[in-house]
């Protein structure tokens, strides 16, 4: 990231400056919260305030059951967040014939940067199963997802990295596959509140088992995740706004 060890001197002894200087240091996650109070060693300043979404963003007409099993993947596919595993079992469940070609679909609304998403595509043999919709405006990106029967998600090895994704995924109240480290932040998100499994990027066989096992209760119709409303009011913007309010006022 830093060209040289300079660059990373210097921005290093900047942040410690802002910490110093500043009333209240705000972080996005917990992880990078704790790095902070490691490392800067102020914890009393710093207060946590995740991303989170707007309730009203999703008021919308839910679709009708559709036969076609489709796992949606809202963002950009880059090194740091690479399809390649999960394309993998895809391809080897197809091949298997556990899992057939004209009843599954990868939507994927968004971007693909420094991978060739086209070239991958080809070398797994899925173009007839892969539809792109590229970038779409935010309220148009929504409604395709709500189309959706499973959500995928996928982040670098970092265990600060919490990708915004998981709160356009969360008020669906459908399952979400996650393939990223199971220590991450987002990682244990999925676990404590339950909307669908977390699988290690490496864990190839992981990643068919639970492939297959939305692919089969999609068939059944018993495609349905339980989240506790209560657990997920956290995440609304609401909620978050009045926790920023308090910070100011305490700032004030």
């Amino acid at each position: 990231i830093f060209p040289t060890r300079l660059h990373l001197f210097l921005k290093n002894q900047l942040v410690r400056l802002i910490i110093k200087n500043a009333d209240r240091i705000i972080s996005a996650n917990p992880c990078i919260t704790e790095r902070m109070k490691e490392q800067y060693l102020r914890p009393e300043k710093i207060e946590t305030i995740s991303q989170g979404y707007d309730e009203e963003d999703f008021e919308t007409d839910v679709p009708q059951r559709s036969e076609l099993f489709t796992i949606g993947y809202l963002g950009t596919f880059s090194p740091d967040c690479n399809p390649e595993p999960f394309l993998f079992a895809l391809k080897s469940l197809i091949d298997n014939r556990l899992i057939s070609k004209d009843r599954i679909k990868l939507l994927h609304v968004g971007l693909s940067v420094a991978i060739n998403w086209d070239n991958l595509i080809e070398r797994y043999e899925l173009k007839e199963v892969v539809e792109l919709r590229g970038y779409l405006p935010h309220k148009e990106a929504l409604k395709q997802m709500g189309k959706v029967s499973l959500f995928l998600l996928v982040t670098s090895e970092d265990p600060a990295i919490f990708p915004a994704k998981i709160f356009e995924y969360l008020p669906f109240k459908k399952p979400i596959l996650g393939v990223v480290p199971k220590e991450s932040q987002v990682g244990k998100m999925i676990s404590e509140m339950r909307p669908g499994m977390v699988i290690s990027p490496k864990d190839y066989s992981g990643i068919k088992e639970a492939l297959l096992f939305y692919y089969k209760e999609h068939a059944k119709g018993n495609l349905s995740v339980g989240i506790n409303k209560e657990n997920m009011k956290i995440y609304e913007r609401r909620f978050l706004t009045e926790k920023l309010a308090s910070v100011f006022d305490k700032t004030i």
